[in-house]
């Protein structure tokens, strides 16, 4: 998506129900992972989204900025259910129920394909908030780093998702909760930044590389 700016601020969390959507608090509520979108035209292909990924917590607003063409509309249409993606999908893991009037863990899977959420019956990592996902085309799978809940505290573990299973890839990382993983392409690893180390508030940088995790900053 050339030209396409998204930039976000966080608000108030807000909420509750039975739908993906509405039961999570303080949590990733959506992730878009490697969405592509082609058009054809004729006797050729069109890309309007390339290989997208999106990340949105409960309370966060996100504006999508860029020039006519670009694929904003495209990209909102896949997200509302509007659209179907020509490659990738949207993945949900985790987060709070709110039922009885205090967050429990979840530890259930949901995906996206654009035409409606399906509950994902696999066995993964276990019930957690605060959460952070993201596409790692090093591993060819989603990596889902730490999170916690108030029985376990923060969790220092690292889990694969190749839309198939959940395989565990360490036991031992930084222990974050409402941390951020991104990929870099530059550097051919996950990075984290942020979050909360189970103490206090954090602005540590680290780097998975392959099957490592390695503190870069500060």
């Amino acid at each position: 998506m050339q030209g396409t700016d998204i930039q976000s601020s966080s608000g108030q969390p807000s909420g509750n129900g039975s739908t993906p959507h509405a039961r999570r608090a303080t949590a990733e509520i959506l992730r878009v992972d490697g969405v592509s979108k082609e058009f054809k035209v004729g006797g050729g292909v069109v890309t309007a989204l390339r290989s997208v990924d999106l990340q949105l917590r409960e309370g966060e607003f996100i504006a999508i900025r860029g020039r006519s063409g670009a694929g904003k509309t495209t990209l909102l249409n896949i997200i509302a259910g509007l659209d179907d993606p020509t490659h990738g999908r949207v993945v949900l893991f985790g987060g709070a129920a709110l039922a009885s009037g205090k967050p429990e863990p979840l530890g259930d899977t949901w995906e996206w394909d654009g035409r409606a959420w399906r509950r994902i019956d696999v066995t993964g990592p276990g019930a957690r908030d605060h959460v952070a996902m993201t596409y790692s085309p090093v591993h060819r799978a989603i990596v889902l780093h730490s999170g916690g809940s108030p029985t376990t505290g923060m969790l220092a573990d690292s889990w694969l998702y190749d839309g198939r299973a959940w395989t565990r890839l360490l036991d031992a990382g930084p222990p974050r909760g409402r941390h951020r993983l991104v990929y870099d392409p530059d550097q051919r690893a996950v990075m984290l930044y942020g979050g909360y180390d189970g103490r206090e508030r954090t602005s540590e940088l680290w780097a998975l590389r392959a099957r490592t995790w390695e503190r870069l900053a500060p």
